[in-house]
């Protein structure tokens, strides 16, 4: 209770009891917050009956935000849709919740549902799942490459998905730089200053007549024509 109780034919309402004759009766019972419930009861001859009935509870209404906002929202492996939701209907009991985003770590917790149409509000924050990670260049102005994609030119800080991970730097006239770093997630990396090395030279041979044998500093390289990558400020035999 508080409940209002329906009774079909005849009843005379005496407190909390009924006087009734003997017979097949319809009951509604409405309570706020709960599942209307209709049955049927048997009143026979005995001087004293009692009946005991049990309506359901509403599903409560449940909202969720989270930050970052987009998230994946699951509620006991079924997908109920991006953060922010508002006024789900979820049956009372304990439910498992996930909550997935590509960039932060997946968050899984049980929560508990009132029901009887109640609102409950969860505000819940993901912790995310990638670095920082520093770097700088000599000469600055090199272009940051993770994974391939550029990111930004140095000095940089770039944030890092967990995992492995290949970075690169690239300059023009100068040799490119590249480094594979396994990343925790919120455990940052300084990769200090890394000195660009000048980008090698290309040196075209040929020679009348071709197939000439090229040394270079006494190594054998080749025969002509011949295109040849050396280091550059550097004398060459």
């Amino acid at each position: 209770g508080p409940a209002d109780v329906e009774l079909s034919g005849f009843n005379l309402p005496i407190g909390e009891r009924y006087l009734m004759l003997r017979g097949t009766y319809d009951v509604r019972v409405t309570s706020p917050g709960y599942h209307p419930l209709e049955t049927t009861i048997e009143v026979d001859e005995r001087a004293s009956q009692t009946v005991e009935l049990i309506p359901q509870p509403l599903p409560g209404r449940l909202n969720v935000t989270t930050r970052p906002e987009g998230a994946v929202v699951s509620l006991d492996g079924k997908e109920l849709g991006r953060s922010p939701l508002v006024d789900v209907q979820v049956e009372p009991g304990e439910h498992l919740l996930l909550i997935t985003e590509a960039r932060h770590l997946p968050l899984e917790q049980t929560i508990s549902i009132t029901g009887r149409d109640v609102q409950q509000q969860l505000d819940l924050l993901m912790d995310p799942a990638w670095a920082e990670v520093t770097l700088d260049s000599s000469p600055a102005g090199a272009t940051v490459l993770l994974d391939g994609e550029p990111v930004g030119t140095t000095p940089a800080v770039v944030e890092a998905l967990q995992g492995e991970r290949q970075f690169m730097l690239t300059l023009k006239d100068h040799a490119q730089w590249q480094r594979t770093l396994d990343i925790t997630a919120g455990d940052p990396v300084d990769l200090g200053l890394v000195e660009l090395a000048s980008a090698p030279a290309a040196l075209n041979l040929t020679s009348t007549p071709t197939g000439a044998n090229i040394t270079v500093n006494n190594e054998f390289r080749g025969r002509t024509p011949l295109t040849l990558d050396l280091a550059p400020d550097t004398p060459h035999r």
